[in-house]
């Protein structure tokens, strides 16, 4: 085995067909590897994280974008690096 990889480097690594360290985690990087903007309301929800400011850059499939402590406590090797829309707004659930 080999030393921790950082995320960029196991990217890349994984791209060239290279060893890795362990499988890069995607969630968010792209819009088909979002996650829903309900069950990331309730994966904060669980995590003890406020729900007031999940941010859905996609409303027809109300996807969430992933904030930085949950890529971090799961250690989400990918990222979103489309900038956000000039006039967003902050999705509130009803329930």
């Amino acid at each position: 085995m080999f030393k921790t990889l950082t995320s960029r480097e196991r990217v890349i690594r994984t791209l060239k067909r290279l060893p890795v360290d362990r499988y890069p985690i995607d969630l968010g990087s792209h819009m088909s590897t979002g996650i829903s903007a309900f069950a990331y309301w309730n994966l904060l929800e669980k995590m003890g994280l406020p729900t007031d400011h999940i941010w859905v850059p996609d409303a027809v499939q109300m996807l969430a974008m992933v904030d930085e402590l949950v890529r971090q406590r799961f250690h989400i090797d990918c990222i979103l690096l489309e900038p956000p829309w000039a006039e967003t707004e902050r999705w509130k659930s009803m329930g």
